[in-house]
């Protein structure tokens, strides 16, 4: 499953990279993951049109282009929870005044594995020697999905003095599945002269799989989902941003394949004179009637703090998902009236993001080295917005 759960992850999250170059993108966003601030529509005026893409994949194991392969180069996991994570959106739509409405394409998808199972995959790609004696504790999930859908966001202004003030908003999304999985593998195996001793279970529910005897249906999936935002000025050009995605959401997929497998090496037996055997045995069931998958959305949250210095414009915030942090630092710098840039870096992956505004188009791109075949995370925020 591990093999299957990157190729879903690299899959679904390269369409849209694809598409980006077919296309004038828009309104690029700081933030690694990408998170939409409804509130930033609160001080808005007029009208205008806009398309957007952003794109972002990652992971603790090995480089990006590598990632699907043989995990070649530099290894080096943490000991703790290891992640592999992207996410991806386009987007286009127009704003009036407080008013913004968008058709959007999204995706994403977590991968979480501790070291041990990271190991083993790792050995088994490298056809590398697996120590004798070390016991793997096996703990493997992935939760993906993508969808089109459309967005309705509203903002509010409430100034409270000549500098202070409060803007939020609110911004729901009505979602039609494209694709999904969820699946785990919990056990576990250990090595020893002879081979492996594993007990170990899997259970996957993936809209693409097929199965013997499954009976014939498309799966599909509808759902929901809720964001606010709020942006607070404060003294000295300072201002506090904190923003939450999918604070409320949630996606019903029917007609879903679904599977349970298990593999224990310890069934014991006797042979025809009395002697202990154990047997490996392997079973599983499938659901071959489908079933109907109910997924609740992860929130998605961002905060950050921005103090102006001279001509630039510091920041420090963090992104929040599942558990995880993901912390960044950085500077914005105004060349002209027209002209702006951006540094930052990214904590959790150790990336650099540089980016480029300059009137209604904007462009950040994101990686972890200098050599694009060795970085373990890309990623880009891109925009244009014409107003009327």
């Amino acid at each position: 499953m591990f093999v299957s759960a990157f190729a879903f992850q690299n899959f679904q999250l390269n369409k849209p990279a694809i598409i980006f170059f077919l296309l004038l993108p828009a309104l690029a966003h700081a933030d690694l993951l990408g998170i939409l601030n409804p509130a930033e529509m609160a001080e808005q005026k007029g009208t205008s049109t806009y398309i957007a893409a952003s794109y972002m994949v990652a992971n603790d194991f090995a480089a990006i282009n590598n990632f699907t392969g043989d995990w070649s180069g530099t290894y080096a996991p943490r000991n703790g929870t290891d992640l592999a994570v992207g996410v991806a959106r386009m987007e286009g739509g127009v704003t009036y005044d407080t008013w913004r409405v968008a058709a959007f394409y999204r995706a994403e998808a977590v991968l979480q594995s501790n070291r041990d199972t990271a190991d083993i995959y790792y050995y088994s790609q490298q056809n590398l020697a697996v120590p004798s004696g070390r016991t793997f504790n096996l703990n493997l999930s992935i939760e993906g999905f993508s969808a089109n859908g459309i967005r309705l966001d509203k903002g509010f202004n409430f100034p409270l003095t000549d500098e202070i003030g409060l803007s939020i908003g609110a911004g729901v999304s009505l979602l039609r599945g494209i694709q999904v999985r969820m699946g785990s593998v919990k056990g576990t195996a250990a090595t020893s002269s002879s081979g492996y001793v594993f007990n170990a279970s899997m259970e996957d529910s993936y809209s693409n799989g097929t199965y013997p005897f499954i009976s014939a249906a498309t799966p599909y999936g509808d759902g929901y989902a809720f964001d606010i935002g709020a942006k607070i000025k404060l003294t000295n050009g300072a201002h506090l941003d904190f923003a939450a995605n999918d604070i409320v959401g949630q996606m019903t997929w029917q007609y879903m394949p679904h599977t349970v497998e298990t593999a224990n090496s310890q069934n014991m037996s006797h042979d025809a004179n009395g002697y202990i055997i154990y047997i490996p045995t392997f079973s599983g069931k499938n659901d071959i009637n489908r079933s109907i998958l109910v997924q609740t959305l992860a929130p998605k949250m961002h905060t950050q703090l921005n103090y102006p210095v001279s001509e630039f414009n510091v920041f420090a915030g963090t992104d929040w998902m599942m558990s995880y942090w993901f912390p960044e630092i950085g500077t914005e710098y105004s060349i002209e009236s027209n002209w702006k840039t951006s540094l930052s870096y990214d904590i959790r992956f150790n990336s650099v993001a540089m980016g480029m505004q300059y009137k209604w188009v904007d462009l950040t791109l994101r990686s972890s080295s200098l050599t694009p075949g060795t970085s373990r995370i890309n990623g880009f925020n891109a925009g244009l917005q014409i107003p009327f």
